[in-house]
């Protein structure tokens, strides 16, 4: 299963055109929009993978580097297209890659939209990147495959003590040392990412 979220933000701003079009000469000049920001993004389960309220704040955070003492937000020679594109970018550093698409419009009339594929762009030959995003992928994987087993998990993370539950990841980690690559063993990966959460909500917990 997966969804899309989004989350709108408006915030009193003031830019300009730096290099303005001579019919529009005007744009020069610093002036004033009620800019709206319209964030959306992919979620993988529909219990609230993301919840509204915490990212709204994270694009309330980031534009707060921009607020000024008087309340009005100080973009400088910042178009719609690039208000667009650093919001983008901060955001998926934070929530990793969800098809991003941000929207920032100046008035009712008038905005720009840019989306995660056209900006993020991976280069083949850098493998940071690539195992950043496989990373995302499988960790997402890992969170799906928990929330359709939970009923099976049961209270596990608060009755089974840390000891246990590493011998039940040392268990399905020498079963894949010794049989090698089998049709089980992504799977079995994917439980032991989910054993070592509840090791750490064990330790957590414990503390």
């Amino acid at each position: 299963m997966s969804a899309r979220i989004h989350v709108k933000e408006r915030i009193t701003g003031m830019h300009k055109w730096k290099d303005p079009d001579s019919r529009v000469d005007f744009l020069g000049n610093d002036h004033v929009h009620d800019f709206i920001y319209t964030v959306s993004c992919k979620v993988y389960h529909n219990d609230r993978d993301i919840e509204f309220y915490i990212l709204r704040n994270s694009v309330k955070k980031y534009l707060a580097k921009y607020m000024k003492q008087d309340g009005i937000a100080m973009f400088g020679g910042r178009s719609c297209e690039m208000l667009a594109e650093e919001m983008l970018k901060r955001l998926h550093i934070e929530y990793g890659s969800r098809n991003w698409i941000v929207t920032v419009s100046e008035n009712p009339q008038q905005g720009a939209t840019v989306d995660e594929s056209q900006i993020l762009t991976t280069k083949e030959d850098d493998p940071v990147d690539i195992t950043l995003k496989r990373y995302d992928q499988l960790v997402n994987k890992a969170r799906l495959i928990f929330k359709q087993r939970r009923s099976s998990y049961g209270n596990s993370v608060n009755e089974i003590d840390l000891h246990t539950i590493v011998g039940l990841m040392k268990m399905k980690l020498f079963r894949i040392y010794n049989e090698g690559l089998t049709p089980n063993t992504t799977d079995e990966l994917v439980d032991t990412i989910n054993y070592a959460v509840f090791a750490l909500s064990r330790v957590d917990k414990d503390d």
